[in-house]
């Protein structure tokens, strides 16, 4: 499904999602924005199509995340998510909703890190309107 977000250049934003697949926009560097406003090009962003299970993130895209399937994910993976230090987890865990076990979510919440599980397709949703409002979440997603 293609959402059409507002297009955030400074930041990784997920222009759409699909069974096996997630087509991210990679955020335009100062730059990149320097020599387009000099040279009145237009900036076209890169588009990163994520084929596996991934984290997302505002300034952050980790394209190798281990774990394939929700039912995989094991206390390291979310020490891998603690190590980024969001204030917010989204855990897009694919077409169904698949809660981990909370020992291992407890991770993140002992550290002061909200953890919210959902499907994939509300996951890439929430994810765009929090990196808009300016908040350091990071959406881990497997693939729908």
């Amino acid at each position: 499904m293609q959402i059409n977000p507002d297009f955030n250049a400074s930041a990784y934003t997920i222009k759409s999602y699909d069974a096996g697949k997630v087509t991210v926009f990679a955020p335009i560097s100062s730059q990149e924005a320097k020599v387009a406003h000099e040279t009145g090009k237009t900036l076209t962003p890169t588009i990163i199509t994520l084929q596996q299970s991934a984290i997302i993130m505002k300034n952050q895209l980790i394209d190798d995340w281990a774990p394939q399937n929700p039912h995989l994910l094991t206390i390291d993976d979310f020490q891998r998510i603690l190590d980024l230090r969001p204030e917010l987890v989204l855990l897009g865990t694919g077409g169904n909703i698949h809660f981990p076990e909370s020992k291992d979510m407890l991770l993140l919440q002992q550290q002061g890190i909200g953890v919210e599980v959902m499907g994939t397709a509300a996951a890439c949703r929430t994810y765009n309107f929090l990196i808009s409002d300016g908040r350091n979440v990071a959406c881990a997603l497997f693939m729908i």
